[in-house]
């Protein structure tokens, strides 16, 4: 046997599969990144512009013809990106849209066509409203505008892409990083109190069990839908006063209220069944 031919296999047999971390100045796009780096050949795709990228970023935009190296079959790919403010989404409809849907789906559809194997990051929010926790085979009753993205990207996977793509539901990740942790830490250096709301809740999870979970299922290549579960319902209140020494809050000087927004009572979600 030719030493070229040797160098090959041996070659194929420590090369690393290449992972695309689309939204990778997201929480867990950057979370992914760190989680993934010993086992995957990382490129980092996401739409911050470094002075100094590192050499397995690259810029990305959705609506432009970004430079980044092409995907080739049997690659993987983890779509973290895309505006999830509830609020910002009700008031910035056709844009959340976009961004959510379309540009997503197209996106996926060229993959899907380069022969990539993708993971969807979904949300419980496609089950609003309901009160005890979900399974796949619950019946989804998205109400909010971002609800419904989500719902809708996942019937085009259903539908078009199962064959080598996978969907995975998740309650609210929180912890370092969330965004309402610098609400409260604004509005007590603001204010000198925090007003968490009393009667919101989540069934909180973890960055790392996400990473975890997302793994598996890149690693094992697996088709269809899956849910992560979270933690005991735990309102907004008990967090603030959990988070409040790594805030710099003054435990004294929170003050729960109740939220009075019925539109907000309606987008609860609840936890789900894990079926992986």
């Amino acid at each position: 046997m030719r030493i070229s031919a040797i160098f090959k296999i041996v070659n194929d047999e420590f090369s690393m599969e290449t992972l695309f971390i689309f939204g990778g100045d997201s929480r867990i796009g950057y979370a992914m990144k760190q989680y993934s780096r010993q086992h995957f050949d990382i490129k980092v795709l996401s739409s911050t512009r470094r002075t100094h990228p590192e050499c397995d970023e690259f810029h990305f935009e959705l609506e432009s013809s970004s430079q980044y190296p092409a995907p080739k079959r049997g690659d993987k790919a983890v779509i973290c990106f895309g505006l999830t403010d509830i609020a910002f989404c009700e008031a910035n409809k056709e844009l959340a849209w976009n961004i959510n849907v379309r540009l997503t789906l197209e996106l996926i559809d060229r993959l899907h066509v380069s022969g990539v194997y993708v993971t969807y990051l979904s949300s419980s929010s496609v089950f609003e409203g309901r009160k005890t926790a979900c399974s796949i085979m619950t019946s989804r009753t998205p109400k909010s505008l971002y609800a419904k993205t989500k719902a809708a990207v996942e019937d085009k996977i259903f539908s078009d892409y199962l064959s080598n793509a996978s969907a995975v539901r998740m309650p609210k990740v929180t912890g370092s990083g969330w965004s309402i942790l610098d609400k409260w830490k604004m509005e007590y250096h603001t204010t000198g109190l925090v007003r968490p709301f009393s009667n919101r809740y989540v069934y909180p999870v973890g960055i790392e069990k996400i990473c975890s979970k997302i793994s598996v299922l890149l690693n094992e290549k697996r088709l269809g839908v899956f849910h992560v579960n979270g933690s005991q319902k735990t309102s907004f209140a008990t967090l603030c006063v959990q988070n409040a020494r790594l805030l710099g809050i003054d435990s004294r000087k929170i003050r729960p209220t109740k939220d009075k927004d019925w539109r907000r009572g309606l987008t609860q979600t609840p936890n789900l069944l894990p079926n992986f």
